[in-house]
């Protein structure tokens, strides 16, 4: 073969060669490229497997920890309506005790013949006082305290301690100033007082 032709072949191989060479490099990258979006998308589709699974486990421990929170706050709120009650119906105990002596005392029986007159005073129609079984002693000086509009003094269904109250005879007006009522109010206010004091959340 003349040395012209030799070197025309080899020219042409080298040509052929070299475009097998860059497409066969183009297919490679092409292959990586697809494999590497593959391994990515895998990857993402395990990453978001492991999300998900530590997402209910998180869950489900927030749940746990939720319940177990809501129990203890219920058991401490427990805890703080008996220390609530209990120290309320120890203080009021002693306001019972000291009630029952002001009413075995000498100043009782002004006060019972100033409030019927306090209560004259406001009532603008005839009405009738009512009185403890043991206050029934006083029903004379309490029907003249309560002044012109006391239609009559009686002894109450009731029991309790002291004090009064003051029907209007046409029923549109009870008005309940009774001791026993009024240590009520007491509790009532008590209460509110030692919730600034005792919280649940402590």
């Amino acid at each position: 073969m003349p040395l012209q032709e030799q070197e025309k072949l080899q020219a042409f191989s080298e040509k052929v060669i070299g475009e097998a060479n860059k497409e066969a490099s183009a297919m490679a990258e092409e292959t990586y490229q697809h494999k590497k979006e593959s391994v990515a998308a895998g990857k993402a589709k395990i990453a978001a497997r492991v999300k998900a699974k530590y997402a209910l486990k998180l869950k489900k421990i927030l749940d746990e920890h939720s319940f177990a929170l809501s129990t203890a706050t219920l058991e401490k709120n427990k805890e703080y309506l008996a220390k609530r009650d209990e120290i309320t119906e120890r203080v009021l105990q002693g306001v019972r005790h000291k009630v029952e002596l002001f009413v075995q005392s000498e100043q009782y029986l002004p006060y019972l013949e100033g409030l019927c007159r306090q209560v004259g005073e406001i009532v603008k129609e005839r009405f009738i006082v009512s009185l403890s079984a043991q206050d029934m002693k006083y029903k004379e000086k309490v029907k003249t305290a309560a002044g012109a509009l006391c239609a009559d003094v009686v002894q109450d269904d009731e029991a309790f301690m002291g004090g009064a109250r003051f029907y209007a005879e046409s029923g549109g007006i009870v008005i309940n100033e009774t001791l026993d009522e009024n240590l009520e109010h007491c509790r009532d206010d008590l209460m509110v007082l030692m919730g600034k004091y005792l919280r649940a959340a402590d």
